[in-house]
């Protein structure tokens, strides 16, 4: 029985994304190949293999490879990891294309277009991306730094405030009063909660 999507179990951005890797890197591949099989070869067989441009070109596609893999492990549902994705994508074909010149003749405005063009729009995608991520988790950070100075019912500060306020004014003059209310039990009672805290 086909499997039914529900907005409740339908696959998110994240989890489409990461399916579609794999079949994006395998056409990336087929056009390189392609183009290898139609082109005609830079040198002999052993000037192609002693051209230290093909090894500095394929280690850093293999980077590129390895950084769009773990790009793939990231479980945050946040669509500039998309646009990471997307990013390392069209960066890896500009990579391939820019590997293949090691290896075949390629026509100029394939130079410039598949391989500087893809290049150049996936930095640009990926550093997008990145900086959306690290603003991200700024914002998570800032609030989850708020939430831990707070008591969470009443919104008033907690222990941990107490105790940054005190680190940050040692060193200085510094005074503390502490009031204790006989029966404040009752103004809870009498008044409520709300009253009793702003007492």
């Amino acid at each position: 029985m086909p499997e039914l999507h529900t907005p409740a179990n339908r696959p998110g951005p994240a989890a489409v994304a990461r399916v579609t890797l794999l079949p994006a890197l395998l056409v990336i591949v087929a056009v390189a190949v392609g183009c290898a099989l139609v082109s005609p070869p830079v040198g002999t067989r052993h000037e192609i293999l002693t051209n230290p441009g093909l090894y500095i070109d394929l280690l850093a596609l293999l980077f590129l490879v390895f950084m769009l893999w773990s790009s793939a492990k990231v479980r945050m549902s946040h669509i500039a990891v998309n646009w990471v994705r997307y990013g390392l994508l069209l960066w890896i074909a500009g990579g391939t294309f820019d590997v293949m010149d090691e290896i075949v003749v390629q026509p100029r405005w394939m130079g410039y277009y598949c391989e500087d063009l893809l290049r150049l729009s996936g930095m640009l995608l990926t550093v997008v991306g990145v900086y959306k991520i690290i603003e991200r988790i700024n914002l998570l950070y800032v609030d989850a730094r708020s939430q831990s100075l707070k008591d969470e019912l009443t919104q008033l500060p907690n222990r941990r405030f107490f105790i940054d306020t005190i680190r940050e004014k040692s060193g200085h003059a510094l005074g503390l009063m502490i009031l204790d209310i006989d029966f404040f039990k009752k103004i809870n009672d009498s008044w409520g909660h709300l009253v009793g805290d702003e007492v």
